[in-house]
């Protein structure tokens, strides 16, 4: 089976990168009075925060290299499993 790689939709790569690190500004604002009395840091809750978004820009990349025909036929089982 040939693979073909398409290149990704840039504008709401973008569109989702934006709104990720605005995500980030919100919680650092939202948060640093919380994190630092809790854990001493005013940063703590967005330092998680950026290492489960590294986490998942690594899945996402992953992603992008399989090939999406690959979810059709795993599609029913996983939806077995989630249930």
């Amino acid at each position: 089976m040939k693979q073909h790689f398409h290149a990704p939709n840039y504008i709401l790569l973008f569109t989702i990168l934006g709104i990720v690190v605005f995500g980030f500004i919100m919680l650092s604002s939202a948060s640093s009075v919380t994190a630092f009395q809790e854990f001493n840091d005013s940063n703590a809750l967005v330092k998680k925060q950026i290492v489960s978004g590294i986490i998942g820009l690594l899945a996402l990349l992953v992603c992008l290299r399989l090939d999406y025909h690959i979810w059709k036929k795993i599609a029913f089982p996983l939806l077995m499993l989630s249930f």
